[in-house]
């Protein structure tokens, strides 16, 4: 049900329901601000505690994986600086407003602000969404720092939390929990997905053992090989260029009076900081397109960072800082054979005075073994089977995101009531 006729006051930071209470975030819990080991003692390292940075802060809602992991030695030197399961942490410089929950004992870098809740005033997850809502106005507690974003603890103690009653707290949680929970099992199986036709991918073009005119693998059962300048290959292929067997359009900026961000156009990706999980995300459109990528081509960020990769879901326009490329009825085997060579193309991402890029000839040179189109048939037919799954999931995570990102400011602001 949803309550009706709330009253509302006025508080720093807008209106709330009246019975509502602010409280500042030292008054909810325990504020621990992380703390690096020395990074040339190794065994502060280990497999014991994760260690989170800003770069794990991903978007999911708990952190159950992180790049670096803190011994029981390094715990033991970092103290205090412990987290219980269930902190909701906070990225205060540099990067600022990323918001993530522990899903075990864990320790962060200085980086990061943690609090650690009082569950008789704040429940955890609430705690999560309300900074998550409030990212504009903890961007707006930083600055002193001429090159970063430095929200300082004080600020952070000092910075107003809307606290509802507990129980509805819970409510509000669990409605926008369920939505996050679909999103990431969504993203759980995109992910298994995705491996699984990468494995299908290199048993095929890189272990050659795709199936032969009797359903059995080419390779381990015999399958006649030829020399080549790059190894031993399958009789029937052959070597030469990418560019000889993919056609590559790179990006071009058009007209910037065409910029827009009311839909009119084409949407408008101008590097990998439009790339989504497979799929990039609007943000601006293009009423003047001068290149355009055609659905299902795959996308190659060809500036700094290089290498980067994703896939057109829709006709759109692309800026300089990104290439399209795509082999017609094969679109599948272009996503992942671009997948395949990502170590070798992300090489250029040190070429340049300051900025990492590579131009079309560049890419359009490198070596590569082309199959026989029979091949290729009866391995699009198979994994674009995993891709349109692939597709569909994001789409939904698409969906659910709208509907969470819309609920999320009514439900945190009052304007939206749930009773049981």
């Amino acid at each position: 049900m949803i309550k009706a006729e709330t009253k509302f006051k006025e508080t720093e930071i807008g209106p709330i329901p009246e019975e509502w209470d602010v409280f500042s975030v030292e008054k909810i819990g325990r504020i621990v601000t992380g703390k690096t080991p020395p990074t040339n003692t190794r065994d502060y390292y280990g497999n014991d505690y994760p260690f989170v940075k800003i770069p794990d802060m991903n978007g999911s809602v708990c952190i159950t994986k992180t790049g670096s992991m803190i011994s029981e030695k390094g715990a033991k030197y970092l103290g205090k600086a412990k987290l219980p399961k269930n902190s909701v942490m906070v990225s205060c410089i540099a990067t600022v407003g990323n918001v993530a929950i522990t899903s075990r004992e864990s320790f962060t870098n200085q980086q990061i602000n943690s609090v650690i809740p009082n569950i008789k005033i704040i429940d955890p997850l609430y705690l999560y969404y309300f900074f998550k809502n409030n990212k504009e106005y903890i961007e707006s507690l930083g600055g002193g720092g001429s090159v970063y974003t430095n929200i300082s603890k004080s600020k952070f103690e000092n910075m107003p939390v809307v606290v509802p009653e507990l129980t509805e707290q819970k409510r509000i949680a669990k409605i926008l929990g369920a939505l996050d929970e679909k999103i990431e099992l969504n993203r759980r199986m995109n992910d298994t997905l995705e491996k699984i036709a990468n494995a299908i991918f290199k048993h095929w073009f890189v272990d050659f053992d795709f199936p032969n005119k009797q359903g059995k693998p080419y390779k381990s059962t015999g399958g006649k090989m030829i020399e080549s300048e790059l190894g031993l290959i399958p009789n029937e292929w052959s070597v030469g260029k990418l560019g000889d067997e993919l056609k590559i359009v790179m990006g071009q900026s058009p007209s910037g009076s065409s910029y827009n961000e009311n839909g009119d156009g084409l949407p408008f990706y101008q590097g990998r900081t439009d790339f989504g999980y497979r799929f990039p995300q609007r943000r601006i459109y293009c009423s003047a397109p001068t290149r355009i990528a055609e659905p299902l081509d795959t996308l190659i960020s060809v500036r700094a960072p290089v290498g980067d990769i994703n896939m057109a879901s829709e006709k759109c326009c692309i800026g300089r800082g990104v290439g399209a490329i795509r082999k017609e009825k094969f679109s599948s085997y272009v996503f992942y054979k671009l997948k395949s060579l990502q170590n070798e193309i992300k090489q250029f991402d040190s070429e340049g005075t300051v900025f990492g890029s590579i131009n079309k000839d560049s890419l359009s040179g490198i070596a590569t073994v082309i199959p026989d189109d029979k091949t290729l048939d009866i391995f699009e037919k198979n994994v674009s089977i995993v891709d349109n799954e692939i597709f569909n999931l994001s789409k939904e995570i698409d969906n659910l995101s709208q509907i969470r990102d819309s609920l999320l400011p009514r439900l945190m602001s009052g304007k939206i009531r749930i009773n049981v």
